[in-house]
C-alpha cells in the first residue's frame, strides 16, 4: 500500500474498524508527510501523537465504546540511526565554548553560579 493511499482524515481514522496496521501506516505518514505543506513531522511529535491516541482509545475501551485499544498494539516508527542523533550520546562543550560562555555571562547576576556549575560538573 502506498503512503498516498493511506492519507487519512482525522475523523475517519478512529472507529470500530480501525486496525493497528492502519494506525502504524498513519504514524509513518505523519512522520514522512504529516507536517505543514506535506513536510515531515518530528519523530518526537509522532511518538507524542501515538501516546495521546493510545490514552484516548484506552478511555474509550474502559467506557465500553470500543472493544479494544488498537493503539496499544501499534508501534510508532523508531529512531532512524542514519538520520537521528543517538539520544544516549551527550554533547559537551569543549574548552573554547566553555570559555566563551563564561566570558559572555561574567556580568550576569548568575555569572558566579554558571562558573561553579561548569567548574564542578554540577547538574540540574
Amino acid at each position: 500500500m502506498l503512503l498516498a493511499e493511506v492519507r487519512p482524515v482525522a475523523g475517519d481514522l478512529v472507529g470500530p474498524s480501525l486496525a493497528f496496521r492502519q494506525l502504524d501506516l498513519h504514524l509513518v505518514f505523519l512522520l514522512t508527510q504529516g507536517g505543514r505543506r506535506g513536510g515531515p513531522l518530528a519523530r518526537k511529535t509522532v511518538h507524542y501523537t501515538h501516546a495521546i491516541l493510545r490514552q484516548a482509545l484506552g478511555e474509550a475501551v474502559r467506557d465500553g465504546r470500543l472493544g479494544n485499544n488498537v493503539a496499544a498494539r501499534a508501534r510508532p516508527p523508531r529512531l532512524d540511526p542514519d538520520r537521528d542523533p543517538d539520544p544516549r550520546v551527550l554533547h559537551a562543550w569543549d574548552a573554547t565554548q566553555t570559555a566563551r560562555f563564561l566570558e559572555l555571562t561574567a556580568n550576569d547576576p548568575l555569572g558566579p553560579l554558571w562558573h561553579v556549575a561548569l567548574a564542578t560538573g554540577m547538574r540540574r
